[in-house]
């Protein structure tokens, strides 16, 4: 009786769950070839993270949801499936977050680390209760708390929309004002187009993460809603959730192509910079020891904010740190003499907003 029950599973790879979970075991290989290509960083071990958790997460779903074994071990798998879940769609803002992270600074950055973690926790909340009414869904065989399962996910859909909206709005921001300054400074027409490339790219990678998660979020929100079984698409409505879901699972891929992109907008700048230096040696030195001067009064001011005075008395350059996403990114313009004795007055917060009251 047993075999005969378990002869009637379908097989797991004709099921559209067997096709995301590979697309997430190659994500997490491409990952592995891009982290070896350019170098390991909190950002750029965000994809191979999803992508796992994507992989496990189907693979999971398939056993609680489409086999006929034990149903505490079932259960298991289906609380263990939502909590995957759980990382892979949560975890997307997670991109946007690592670039704010070390770029913001001050009551900026409390603000928006506040509004973040304060959705991230209403996320985890709401899938916690999901996790719950699968479990009894799961244990008792039956379809009666799954309405509530239906409304919980659209609160869930949109609490994702709204984070990755936040964290692009502070991001979208903080570089319009860094591409901005990287037009208005002083410098080499190479040097100058390379940083602005590199702020344009990250302005409409930004814009497209936005606006793609937004649709996803809102999308599966409204589609989840008219959901009548667990995790079956019987309806054109639940296919089109799929639809959107396998969406979302290609999203790592874009991730990808984005780190890869400004690896190459790194290296051009670097390429265009020493063309420069090679054709006139003598400017960089002669441009380090006019600024040296005014830096050496500069730095020394001791109400100086720390993220102001190091990317000066270090003389970071901005396409040195792009992989590492920090505060060193954006250019500093010329201090006027008239600027130098009221610099003290200026808030951290308001770092690099106040910038061009700095010297480089």
């Amino acid at each position: 009786m047993e075999s005969a029950s378990i002869s009637t599973m379908p097989a797991y790879f004709e099921l559209s769950w067997s096709i995301l979970s590979s697309i997430g075991l190659f994500s997490v290989a491409l990952s592995a070839l891009v982290i070896a290509a350019t170098s390991l960083t909190p950002l750029s071990i965000v994809p191979p993270i999803l992508s796992a958790a994507c992989a496990v997460a189907n693979g999971l779903c398939y056993y609680a949801f489409y086999t006929n074994y034990n149903p505490d071990g079932r259960a298991v798998a289906a609380a263990f499936a939502d909590f995957f879940w759980l990382i892979q769609e949560a975890g997307l803002s997670f991109y946007s977050y690592q670039i704010l992270l070390r770029t913001l600074q001050g009551r900026r950055l409390v603000v928006f680390q506040a509004i973040f973690w304060t959705m991230i926790a209403v996320i985890t909340c709401i899938r916690v209760a999901i996790i719950v009414s699968r479990v009894h869904v799961v244990l008792h065989g039956s379809n009666s708390l799954q309405y509530r399962i239906d409304y919980l996910h659209m609160g869930y859909f949109i609490c994702i929309a709204v984070v990755e909206s936040c964290s692009s709005a502070f991001l979208i921001q903080l570089l319009l004002r860094a591409y901005t300054l990287a037009s208005s400074v002083d410098q080499p027409m190479h040097e100058g187009g390379a940083r602005r490339g590199i702020f344009r790219h990250l302005l409409k990678t930004t814009e497209m993460r936005m606006a793609t998660l937004a649709i996803v979020g809102i999308t599966r929100a409204v589609t989840y809603s008219f959901q009548t079984t667990s995790q079956s698409a019987t309806t054109v409505v639940s296919q089109l959730d799929r639809f959107v879901y396998s969406l979302e699972c290609l999203f790592p891929f874009v991730m990808l192509v984005d780190i890869l992109a400004s690896k190459a907008y790194h290296q051009r700048g670097s390429s265009a910079r020493s063309h420069l230096r090679s054709r006139n040696p003598s400017f960089h030195s002669r441009r380090c020891r006019c600024s040296y001067r005014r830096l050496d009064s500069t730095c020394r001011c001791q109400e100086m904010p720390e993220v102001a005075r190091r990317p000066l008395s270090q003389n970071i350059d901005v396409e040195d740190s792009i992989h590492g996403f920090d505060s060193s990114w954006f250019p500093t313009p010329p201090l006027k003499q008239s600027d130098s004795t009221s610099f003290g007055k200026s808030h951290h917060d308001e770092w690099p907003s106040r910038s061009k009251q700095l010297t480089y």
